[in-house]
């Protein structure tokens, strides 16, 4: 179901995130419609801020792919209904192109970096970028009433200075 309506990423790391913060037996997690179940009680949950029963991480580590990011707003969004503060760590391969998201993220208050030379996932962090870039710039034609025509392009990046 996700794969066929969802969004154009992995979803894995996000019921699995949302399983871990509900506290729901992994069992459940082979049957479609307890999934559904625990993902619009979750939702039910953060639209009357009812944060009273959930497992909150304190802490996350993530790896820049599209699903991470998507889990850390989760997690974030939580993080500032509850008035604290998410520590985040980030791997990231020390590939040039990826200085601009770098630098973006170790501008975050509570955001650690590693550049890790072991790190192979940068071709999918770039096209995550491409593809975010694309999804911005679309909406924002979209909302100014201009024309947009789809294609793929490289997402010009800037280099930060990156700390550490």
């Amino acid at each position: 179901m996700f794969l066929a309506y969802g969004p154009q990423v992995l979803v894995t790391d996000i019921v699995n995130l949302i399983f871990a913060m509900m506290q729901m037996d992994k069992s459940c997690l082979r049957q479609e419609d307890k999934i559904v179940e625990v993902i619009d009680k979750f939702n039910e949950k953060l639209k009357e801020d009812d944060l009273d029963d959930l497992w909150i991480p304190t802490h996350f580590i993530m790896d820049a792919e599209s699903d991470d990011f998507m889990a850390w707003a989760i997690i974030e969004y939580v993080h500032r209904l509850q008035g604290t503060d998410l520590e985040l760590l980030v791997q990231l391969a020390p590939d040039p192109e990826l200085d601009a998201l770098a630098g973006k993220l170790a501008g975050k208050m509570q955001c650690s970096l590693i550049r890790d030379k072991g790190s192979r996932n940068a071709e999918a962090i770039k096209e995550f970028i491409t593809a975010a870039s694309l999804t911005a710039r679309k909406s924002r034609q979209i909302a100014t009433g201009s024309s947009f025509t789809s294609h793929r392009a490289k997402t010009p990046l800037t280099p930060y200075p990156v700390k550490g």
